[in-house]
C-alpha cells in the first residue's frame, strides 16, 4: 500500500475529520448563537442540556425543567424569553410580602407557584392546584428543582362542590377544562376529584388567604362560589382569567364575575401595556380575554407597575 493509500484509510477512520459530523456540529453552533440572543435579550440565564431535556435558569436563579417531547414540559414563551405572562409577574413582585399564604389554582408547570414560593419566603405558604396527572408531574419536578419547601402540592380540581367530573385534554395543547370546548375535536378525558376552598382551607388548617391566582380555562367562577367564605372572611387579592368563550360554556358571562366580587367589596384592574393599573368597570361588556386583578375596596396598591 502507497503512502497515499494510507494516509487517506487513516483520515476516513477518523470520525472528528468526516462530513457527516459537519452538520450536527453546526447545528449546536447555530444553537449556541441562539442562546446567546435569548440570554442578552430576555431573562434566561444559563441552559443546561442531557439526553432529550433542558434545565433552564432564569437570571433570578429560578429553574425550570424542558423537555422537548412532551408538550406539558415546554412552558409557553418560557424557553425563549425566560418569562411568562411578563407584567403580572411584574406586578406579583411589588404585591406579595414575605409570610403571606398564596393559593395557586390551575399551576400547570409551576411559573406562578416558583415564583410565590419565593416571594412570600420561608415564614410564607403556597397551596397549588393541578388536576392533570402528567402535568402534576412536571409541576412537581419544578417544585423540588427550585427547593420550593413551602409548597403543598394537590392534585385536585378547585369549584363550587365536592365530588368528581371529567376533565377535558384536548390534543392540541396543555389546558383541561370541565367543560368540553367546541373546537377541540380531538381530546381525551380523565376523571378528576373536586373540592371547595372553604372545604380545603378547614380540612388543612389554613388560617388565612392573602392571593388567590386562578387560570382554569372557564371554571373561575366556581372556584370563587366554591371559595365566597375565605374571600368574605379574608379578602385576599384575586388574579384571575377571564374569557368570554371559556365562561359561555360554564354558562354566565364574564360580567357576572365581575359583579360577584363587586358585591362583596372587590374593585377590577388590569395592567395596562404601559403598566399602569386601569380600573376596569363591572358592567363592562365585552370583556376581551385577559388576566383581571381584583381588589379589596380601601385596600392601597402601587400605581404604576415597572415594565420588565
Amino acid at each position: 500500500m502507497g503512502l497515499r493509500d494510507m494516509i487517506s484509510r487513516t483520515f476516513a477512520a477518523k470520525p472528528e475529520h468526516a462530513p457527516p459530523v459537519a452538520e450536527p456540529v453546526d447545528e449546536l453552533a447555530s444553537a449556541c448563537s441562539l442562546f446567546s440572543k435569548l440570554s442578552a435579550t430576555g431573562d434566561i440565564g444559563c441552559i443546561t442540556f442531557s439526553a432529550g431535556a433542558a434545565q433552564i435558569e432564569l437570571k433570578d436563579g429560578r429553574r425550570y425543567h424542558f423537555d422537548a417531547g412532551d408538550r406539558s414540559a415546554r412552558m409557553y414563551t418560557v424557553p425563549l424569553t425566560g418569562t411568562f405572562e411578563s407584567k403580572e409577574t411584574e406586578l406579583l413582585r411589588r404585591l406579595i410580602q414575605p409570610g403571606q399564604v398564596c393559593v395557586d389554582v390551575g399551576a400547570s408547570f409551576g411559573w406562578y407557584t416558583v415564583l410565590l414560593s419565593r416571594l412570600v419566603g420561608a415564614s410564607g405558604r403556597v397551596c397549588a392546584f393541578e388536576p392533570i396527572p402528567h402535568t402534576f408531574s412536571v409541576l412537581s419536578r419544578n417544585i423540588s428543582l427550585n427547593g420550593c419547601d413551602n409548597v403543598t402540592l394537590e392534585t385536585c380540581a378547585l369549584a363550587d362542590a365536592a365530588g368528581e367530573r371529567d376533565l377535558y385534554l384536548p390534543d392540541c395543547g396543555v389546558s383541561g377544562s370541565l367543560e368540553l370546548h367546541p373546537y377541540d375535536s380531538s381530546y381525551e378525558s380523565i376523571r378528576c376529584r373536586i373540592e371547595t376552598l372553604d372545604w380545603y382551607c378547614k380540612e388543612t388548617g389554613v388560617e388565612r388567604v392573602d392571593f388567590i391566582k386562578a387560570d382554569i380555562e372557564g371554571a373561575e367562577w366556581l372556584l370563587l362560589k366554591g371559595g365566597e367564605e375565605a374571600i368574605r372572611r379574608w379578602q385576599p387579592l384575586l388574579l384571575l382569567e377571564v374569557q368570554a368563550h371559556s365562561a359561555t360554556l360554564f354558562g354566565y358571562s364574564t360580567a357576572a364575575i365581575f359583579n360577584w366580587l363587586k358585591e362583596r367589596g372587590y374593585s377590577a384592574y388590569f395592567v395596562s401595556a404601559e403598566g399602569e393599573l386601569v380600573a376596569v368597570a363591572a358592567d363592562t361588556e365585552p370583556l376581551p380575554d385577559y388576566n383581571f386583578l381584583f381588589v379589596p375596596d380601601g385596600k392601597k396598591l402601587p400605581g404604576r407597575v415597572p415594565r420588565p
